[in-house]
């Protein structure tokens, strides 16, 4: 595959999704805020351009503590960026075959952080990096790809849900490689599970063998009742002791018919004196005196709040 024409570059950034190797697994430090084995750049991209040795050399060294973005500038590659989208930086980078590889440094402070390593532990694949440089020389092949021979400058290294030079946080080690010698990509083999074994039930056993035991009803033990000593009780209510009759079935008889009496309902001694119907006025002032009573109430309770809320100035100099 030779080139045609050798061009220099005009002064323009190109952004390159870089993709990564299912079986390279990523490893993220929460306590340090970093992700290690990414993939961030590639030797080829979706975009038809490869990258030369001399290229990819001079994106390691320029790629350096690189900038970390939030997706790219839509309007302009080379614009200044907002603060709100610096994400991190790059902290170290090895130059491999198939790209460079690194670890990224990630403020745990930004909205999509921590998002970002939940994705790097469990879904790789959903986003990945892009870097954004300005090319050297370039030429073109005779199979129409953009071949890029230097570079001359790399701005960030952008996080991107659709990355083309790494297909994902974590690319396939064979995707770039199999690509460049022209051979084709061996999909990936799904390990599946061996088939559960068959689960045999017994037999059900004939009604005729089956015992059939009907349940006991439950005795709960009663205690006998107590006889009501009536004649105790009429000396504790009246403290006197009982008038002596000829028999003491005569007075037991007598002491029941007092006790029965005296707790019948219509005893004026469990009468109790029903309180005097309220007039309207008097229900008025009563709902009137609940009112400030509550308002008083509210009244110390925001007091209360403003009495213990800092100041301004305490505020600010926390």
């Amino acid at each position: 595959m030779s080139a045609t024409a050798t061009l220099e570059s005009p002064a323009e950034f190109f952004a390159e999704y870089a993709a990564q190797p299912p079986g390279r697994k990523l490893v993220v430090d929460r306590a340090a805020s970093t992700i290690s084995g990414v993939k961030l750049m590639g030797i080829e991209s979706k975009n038809r351009r490869r990258f030369t040795a001399q290229a990819m050399a001079d994106a390691f060294r320029l790629s350096e503590n690189a900038k970390i973005n939030v997706n790219h500038n839509s309007r302009d590659l080379s614009a200044p960026r907002e603060y709100a989208d610096r994400l991190g930086f790059v902290l170290s980078r090895t130059l491999e075959p198939d790209g460079i590889y690194g670890t990224v440094k990630i403020n745990p402070k930004h909205p999509l952080a921590e998002r970002l390593f939940w994705e790097a532990e469990n879904a790789p694949h959903l986003c990945g990096f892009s870097p954004v440089y300005a090319p050297g020389k370039t030429s073109r092949s005779s199979d129409g790809w953009l071949i890029v021979e230097t570079v001359a400058k790399v701005t960030s290294i952008d996080l991107v849900a659709d990355p083309a030079t790494a297909n994902s946080l974590a690319e396939g080690s064979g995707t770039a490689s199999s690509a460049a010698s022209g051979l084709a990509p061996v999909a990936p083999t799904v390990p599946t599970k061996p088939a559960a074994a068959p689960v045999v039930t017994p037999p059900a056993k004939p009604l005729a063998e089956a015992k059939v035991t009907a349940a006991k009803p439950a005795t709960i033990p009663t205690k006998p009742a107590k006889p009501v000593d009536h004649r105790s009780f009429v000396e504790r209510v009246t403290g006197a002791p009982v008038k002596r009759h000829a028999t003491e079935e005569a007075a037991e008889a007598a002491s029941k018919s007092f006790a029965d009496s005296i707790t019948a309902p219509s005893h004026p001694w469990l009468k109790r004196p029903t309180p005097p119907k309220k007039t309207e006025r008097e229900l008025r002032e009563e709902q009137r005196a609940l009112a400030e009573q509550r308002e008083d109430e509210s009244r110390k309770a925001t007091a209360d709040r403003l009495t213990r809320r800092p100041s301004l100035f305490e505020q600010i100099r926390r």
